[in-house]
């Protein structure tokens, strides 16, 4: 039942503008200090330009395709390598990186699914809409997708039914 609930969820919001931001008070475990999410960023003005193409011209153009990856991708294996081109950015660089990515960054970085629940709540709690397309290519990760060398795991299990409530808030917040 969740899975046609993130199904036609996600259809749904195929298409549309994507938004979120989110704070990460604490980072997940390993995560320095200084690459805690905090601040809120500007929201994206719409030009006309599709709504991922509009959220990529707010990162520097060095993790633009990362960024795209983390919003667009359906391959866990090539959202979690630029969630680590994001989440390992210089000191120097993460204040250019919207908030947003930075969460979703560590949340395809951490490989228990009880470990990315703080990062899900600072998602939920920061109610920026543009981690949105993110967090639909998450849930429409297939169960056994995710690997640790040869083995294959449900790397999200225990935050399918959460996953879908924060889509459906930020969907309705459109």
């Amino acid at each position: 039942m969740l899975v046609v609930i993130t199904i036609v969820v996600a259809v749904a919001l195929s298409g549309r503008k994507d938004s979120s931001a989110s704070e990460l008070a604490a980072g997940p475990a390993g995560a320095p200090a200084e690459d805690v999410a905090t601040a809120d960023p500007p929201r994206p003005r719409h030009t006309g330009r599709s709504a991922i193409a509009e959220l990529v011209t707010e990162v520097p153009e060095i993790y633009a395709e990362h960024a795209r990856t983390l919003l667009t991708s359906d391959d866990a294996r090539a959202r979690e390598r630029a969630g680590t081109a994001i989440a390992l950015a210089p000191p120097e660089d993460k204040p250019a990186i919207p908030e947003y990515l930075r969460n979703l960054a560590w949340f395809e970085q951490v490989t228990d699914c009880e470990d990315k629940r703080p990062i899900l709540d600072k998602i939920r709690e920061s109610g920026d809409t543009r981690a949105l397309p993110g967090l639909q290519r998450i849930a429409a990760t297939p169960p056994g997708d995710c690997r640790v060398g040869f083995m294959r795991f449900e790397c999200i299990e225990c935050l399918r039914d959460e996953l879908a409530r924060v889509i459906a808030r930020f969907e309705a917040q459109r």
